[in-house]
């Protein structure tokens, strides 16, 4: 017996137009048997319990639809049975089509029961750019970037910092001082930053990084809270360090993202190109080194796993986008929670986990429909404040 899970991606990968024709023979299977007309019947329900914005769905329409897919699936030698029982599933499919493949892609469930959305959240759209960023000057004085155009917004000390088309830039002269600055997203907000020697950062929602104005001395050393994706200059003379929830990593020349964030199990360093060293910011112990296409994962205790990772997706976030591979509900809305600024409580004892992507600029209320769909949960909205509870 198929479990739901797998109706669910077998449909989608119909509709991805990535099945194998083993896969286009058991969809048309599925379809003719009556001991699935249940869960295929709750899978439409979902659907049109939360129909993507503007979409009007009609018995015309959903036949039409239907038609199409049968007639690309179904072998000759299969008996069809009658299309008006099928209505309902080609109305599921007509809302696929409508809602677009970007937000399908959102994730495929492992497991779980669709519900609908018990009430539609209110939420603005994701900030993007300098948009709720803070500069801490050396001074202590806090700059809002987003109300500031181009230009120099601070000199300390001979030190020049700019905002050139939301990236800010560094420039010393040769003998200014060492002074520290603090560079903090809120939820909703990302930001990059060019530091003093080339090395270019971006900085996920609600995180932080503190570095100098300028780099002396035989390392080049930077302090992170959240997550921060990094392109290091190269200089073989001046190692650069991050130091991060009592971790150092180090490297020459790389790119490697850092997930650290306060509010999660485990912090992961996954590298992209080059090489880093990873090892206790204090005291001995044991370091490691991560090759290209390798993530390390530091639990709350210490303990220190490395895996495999695809680096095509390791930092997608950057480009606006987030991968999850099994990740439990938890992990997703806490991602949720950042790129959106909300609040969501849930329980616990739910247990789900998702595979796929969400594109960070999709509508936030076709996000938690598609939560909904692929969970046995349902939502209850009170201005940024959003419950989930088991069905």
């Amino acid at each position: 017996m198929k479990t739901h899970q797998q109706l669910v991606e077998l449909f989608t990968h119909y509709m991805e137009k990535s099945c194998t024709p083993a896969e286009r023979q058991e969809l048309f299977r599925l379809l003719a048997d009556p001991s699935y007309e249940e869960q295929l019947h709750q899978i439409s329900e979902a659907y049109e319990a939360v129909p993507a914005s503007g979409t009007v769905l009609n018995n015309d329409t959903s036949l039409a639809i239907w038609n199409a897919v049968r007639n690309d699936v179904l072998a000759p030698s299969v008996p069809v049975r009658s299309l008006h029982k099928r209505w309902w599933w080609a109305a599921a499919a007509a809302v696929l089509l409508a809602a677009g493949f970007g937000a399908w892609q959102f994730m495929h469930p492992v497991a779980g029961t669709p519900v609908p959305v018990a009430a539609q959240p209110t939420p603005g759209p994701v900030r993007s750019g300098s948009e709720g960023v803070y500069l801490k000057l050396a001074s202590g004085k806090a700059i809002q970037l987003d109300s500031l155009g181009n230009g120099q917004i601070a000199d300390q000390a001979g030190t020049s910092v700019m905002l050139q088309d939301g990236n800010l830039v560094y420039a010393a002269v040769a003998d200014a001082p060492v002074l520290y600055n603090t560079m903090t997203t809120l939820r909703g907000s990302r930001f990059k930053l060019s530091l003093p020697d080339g090395t270019k950062v971006w900085l996920n929602a609600a995180s932080s990084i503190r570095y100098p104005t300028t780099f002396r001395g035989n390392e080049r050393k930077v302090m992170v809270q959240g997550e921060a994706y990094f392109e290091v200059a190269q200089n073989k003379e001046q190692p650069f360090i991050v130091t991060v929830n009592h971790q150092e990593i180090e490297v020459l020349g790389t790119r490697f993202n850092i997930n650290a964030y306060s509010n999660e199990p485990v912090m992961t360093t996954t590298l992209l190109e080059g090489k880093v060293k990873i090892g206790p910011a204090e005291g001995t112990g044991k370091s490691l080194i991560l090759q290209p296409g390798e993530e390390c994962v530091t639990t709350e205790d210490g303990q220190k796993t490395v895996n495999k990772v695809d680096v095509e997706t390791a930092a997608s976030w950057v480009n606006g986008r987030f991968y999850f591979k099994s990740a439990d509900l938890g992990m997703v809305l806490r991602q949720v929670e950042r790129w959106y600024d909300v609040r969501i409580s849930y329980d616990k004892s739910i247990q789900a986990h998702f595979s796929g992507s969400i594109y960070i600029t999709d509508d936030f209320s076709e996000i938690l429909k598609l939560i909904a769909f692929s969970s046995n949960v349902k939502f209850s909205v009170d201005g940024k404040n959003i419950t989930v509870k088991a069905r």
